[in-house]
């Protein structure tokens, strides 16, 4: 699994991916953040709801299908 950080302006456009937290496999990290920036403008609340998603550690795990 991978850690990205994510940050967002207002209506959820993404202004920055970044791999804080590596699965050692570095394709795997590099097909995450690509599809974070693929998903732009990601769903996010509005108003002051919105401040708590502007900066975001999501973290990504293949599944192993069970």
């Amino acid at each position: 699994k991978c850690t990205l950080r994510i940050r967002m302006a207002a209506g959820g456009n993404v202004i920055a991916a970044e791999v804080v937290d590596s699965s050692g496999n570095g394709a795997f990290d590099r097909s995450a953040r690509a599809a974070v920036l693929k998903a732009d403008p990601l769903p996010v609340p509005s108003g002051r709801l919105f401040e708590k998603f502007r900066d975001i550690n999501f973290v990504f795990a293949p599944s192993g299908g069970n």
